[in-house]
């Protein structure tokens, strides 16, 4: 991760358990750190604050350590607008009224081919799901 990317709307807060586990004994040796990460959200929050710009990587060079870093970042970004674009698909398969899911068509297509574009998706998939979707929405009012 990035220097500042908690500032960013990629920053993923919810650091796996474990590795705030071992970022915790690591740094503080102590053993109460389950009990803390369990029921001390500030100590919590503080503790993911001073661990976000750790390595846990085994690389050893700094190209390496860099393409890690990247790698991460380009992950988190990934995550977020493959589970934005789920969300959108969702929320139209939900929609019953067809006027309305043809407007939101568009939009929702034009995500699916950013994440093709990307490569965050393949895009045979990408292609079957606006697929899908069209049908779907065709298939309304009858």
């Amino acid at each position: 991760m990035t220097k500042n990317s908690y500032k960013t709307p990629f920053y993923n807060k919810k650091i796996k358990y474990g590795i705030l586990k071992q970022a915790f004994h690591k740094i503080l040796k102590i053993k109460l750190a389950k009990y803390i990460l369990k029921n001390d959200i500030v100590l919590r929050n503080l503790l993911i604050f001073a661990t976000q710009n750790l390595d846990f990587s085994m690389a050893n060079h700094a190209a390496t350590k860099k393409d890690v870093r990247q790698s991460t970042k380009r992950n988190e970004r990934n995550r977020y607008y493959g589970k934005t674009t789920r969300n959108a698909i969702r929320d139209i398969r939900t929609l019953t009224d067809k006027k309305a899911a043809s407007e939101k068509l568009p939009t929702v297509e034009s995500m699916i081919d950013k994440l093709a574009q990307r490569g965050t998706i393949h895009k045979n998939k990408a292609a079957n799901l606006k697929r899908k979707l069209a049908l779907k929405i065709n298939r309304l009012d009858k």
